[in-house]
């Protein structure tokens, strides 16, 4: 942590406060002469906002002139973490002395103390070309969808998650979660169905034609346990609209549904407690199922 750079920080002059609050968490893993490297994924957990706003944020600094930002690669060409230099009011900049980055990541030493304002001497080494070569940005995985699940998705798609693709997979994610529905059963439907990108419409889709595929199966025993919780988390993502028309449909499972929680309930729980209501809820439809045989 730099005082210095902490201190340049709160005097900067920023366009929002998403920016002001990744200049000063910069600044607080920063060194004096502006050099850091924290993850994206640290600084959603100590900033809390969300990975695109990091970005966005991250650009309108560098735009600004405040920040300079150096891809990182391990031994095998595989990116690390970026390499984040502070560039306000002159701090990491090429002409302040002392240290500064090359393109490529290398520092060298442009000058400082000992050298008495001495002029540098004309180089007869052809000068360094920046690499132009396009940088794949690496996503980093969500804290609320598990490990496996996440590795089994990436290697479904075959294709790199690029920041546009999770840009836009991302806030279908989060309706779902809205809706009751939980992340990690979202993306191993897409892993099971080989989506390569992710919309809500085609979970409620998919999940309802297995509903029905389950019910022909059943015959006239009716629908499995499983896919009745189903229809039961999709009505309750509009309880207004959809208590009536379930109950209707299936007034059978009022006391299944009660036991689970209450209807009102189970649409405000959150991922483990849906958990905990689905095995409770098919217990007692199950239950029910086999008085009435």
């Amino acid at each position: 942590m730099s005082i210095r750079m902490i201190a340049l920080a709160f005097e900067a002059r920023c366009e929002s406060p998403a920016e002001k609050l990744v200049l000063l968490k910069l600044a607080d893993n920063a060194s004096d002469e502006g050099e850091c490297w924290p993850t994206q994924g640290y600084m959603e957990r100590h900033t809390e906002l969300s990975i695109s706003s990091i970005r966005r944020a991250i650009r309108r600094l560098e735009s600004a002139g405040m920040l300079r930002t150096e891809p990182t690669f391990d031994r095998n060409g595989a990116q690390g973490a970026n390499r984040y230099w502070l560039t306000i009011d002159g701090a990491g900049q090429d002409d302040r002395g002392g240290r500064s980055p090359r393109p490529g990541g290398a520092v060298t030493t442009t000058g400082g103390a000992g050298h008495h304002d001495r002029p540098n001497k004309p180089s007869s080494k052809p000068s360094v070309k920046p690499n132009t070569q396009r940088v794949r940005a690496r996503v980093n995985r969500p804290d609320w969808i598990e490990d496996q699940i996440w590795t089994d998705w990436l290697r479904t798609r075959k294709a790199p998650l690029t920041p546009t693709a999770w840009d836009r997979i991302r806030p279908e994610l989060e309706r779902g979660i809205e809706a009751g529905y939980s992340a990690n059963d979202m993306l191993a439907e897409a892993i099971e169905a080989g989506w390569r990108g992710f919309r809500l419409d085609w979970y409620e889709n998919r999940i309802k034609r297995a509903a029905e595929s389950e019910s022909g199966r059943q015959g006239d025993s009716g629908p499995s346990p499983a896919a009745l919780w189903n229809e039961v988390i999709s009505a309750a993502a509009n309880p207004k609209r959809e208590w009536h028309a379930l109950m209707e449909r299936r007034p059978e499972l009022r006391e299944a549904i009660r036991g689970a929680g209450g209807f009102r309930q189970i649409g405000l729980m959150n991922e483990w407690q849906q958990r905990e209501a689905r095995s409770k809820f098919i217990e007692l439809a199950t239950n029910q199922s086999g008085e009435k045989q």
